[in-house]
This record gives C-alpha cells, structure tokens and sequence, in this order.
C-alpha cells in the first residue's frame, strides 16, 4: 500500500475524478459531498486461484486514524489495473466504490455528527451495487471493468509465465 498524496503527479487523477463523481451523482439525497477520500495504490497484486484480481475496496477510516489524517474513507486501487483502464473503465471503478458510501440519520432524519461536528458516514453492503446504475451513468458495469482487467490479466500472467518457463 502506498498512500496518493492528492497533490501528486503520480495521483492517476483520482481526487478530480472522485470529485467530480460526487458532485455528480453522489449529492442531494446521497449527501455525501462532504466526504472527504484518501487513496492509496497497491502493487504487485497476483490474480486469485480462479484468476480473478482486486481492483479496488473502499474502507471507513477508524477515529483513530481520522485524528492523524483528516479522511472519512480510504479507497484502494490497484496501480497495475487502473493503468489499463481508459477513462469510462476508471469512473466506473471509482464511482461504484463511491455508491457503498452512505451518510448517517438519526431516527427523526437528521444526520448524525460526531463529537467534534463532523459527519458521520457508513459502508453500505456489497449488495447495494447494481450494475443497472453504473450502466445508466456511464453506459458500461462494473461486471464490464472486471471482464476487461481479468482477460488483460489473464495475457499478463500467461506471457510472465512462459518468460520464466525459458
């Protein structure tokens, strides 16, 4: 894991595009345009046994953690993939990481803070993503990004494994 300083060259454009995926599809009602995400990229992530690969997780940052760096979620990418994907591919990733994002209510409909008047945010289960909402916003699904990283893979290792067989 390596932390993307949002200032970075190398930050892959993730802080615009996170941005200006909340602004456009995760206010209002959504609420969470105060969100604050860190991202960190992973490295040298081999496919699992039946050769699929991570992409990227979003995790809710602990109290703790939140006092060191002011952060509400960490997202993490894969570097390796996120370099295979063209721009559509990427803001699907990101803005289906982004849809588990969900504000804190109280009973009577107001959001909850915590003791320092911060928003207080929750993970949503994995069921909640549909890909017909990805496939209305950006007209492909996540099942498509995964197909694409998985078959882009799947000539990676096998190429890497004949190189080593020689």
């Amino acid at each position: 894991w390596v932390m993307i300083d949002a200032n970075s060259a190398d930050n892959g454009g993730l802080y615009d595009l996170c941005s200006s995926l909340i602004k456009q599809h995760h206010g209002g009602d959504k609420g969470i345009e105060g969100v604050n995400c860190l991202f960190m990229w992973r490295h040298n992530i081999k496919p699992d046994q039946d050769g699929y690969v991570y992409m990227a997780d979003v995790a809710k940052s602990t109290d703790k953690v939140r006092e060191l760096v002011p952060h509400d979620f960490i997202i993490g990418v894969n570097k390796l993939v996120w370099s295979l994907l063209n721009d559509k591919q990427k803001a699907v990733l990101i803005d289906s990481q982004l849809e588990r994002i969900a504000k804190c209510f109280d009973k009577e409909g107001h959001s909850k803070e915590d003791d320092r008047a911060r928003p207080l945010y929750r993970l949503r289960r994995l069921e909640v993503l549909d890909d017909h909402t990805m496939n209305r916003r950006h007209v492909m699904t996540l099942n498509d990004v995964q197909q694409f990283a998985f078959d882009h893979y799947q000539k990676l290792f096998k190429e890497e494994t004949c190189r080593s067989m020689v």
